[in-house]
């Protein structure tokens, strides 16, 4: 829209002023626009993350017997991404897909 109303200003005689609030508008638009679409794209490429990182856990998951008879070390490798100690009694669990629990 913003090429067209450049294309049409080169070609017709317009009021200047009344371009440059149409093409302003335009780019107003096109600005929303685009900090929404750089919004979106986050939101896509954290969800992608996010389900590689599902589907890493569920392949070695799989690669185990399908009823767990004991939560060995690979399996914990497998789910904790960290465990931060604040105190005796404040420790914090961060799993591979990004929950956080602290106890």
């Amino acid at each position: 829209m913003i090429r067209w109303c450049v294309e049409e200003n080169a070609h017709l005689a317009m009021d200047q002023a009344e371009y440059e609030k149409h093409y302003e508008g335009l780019l107003a638009r096109y600005e929303k626009a685009k900090v929404r679409l750089d919004k979106v794209k986050e939101v896509y490429q954290n969800r992608r993350i996010k389900r590689a990182q599902l589907d890493a856990f569920l392949s070695r998951l799989f690669q185990k017997d399908l009823v767990l008879s004991e939560f060995g070390e690979t399996l914990w490798h497998a789910v904790i991404d960290k465990i931060t100690v604040y105190s005796e009694n404040d420790i914090q669990f961060t799993f591979s897909d990004g929950t956080v629990i602290r106890v």
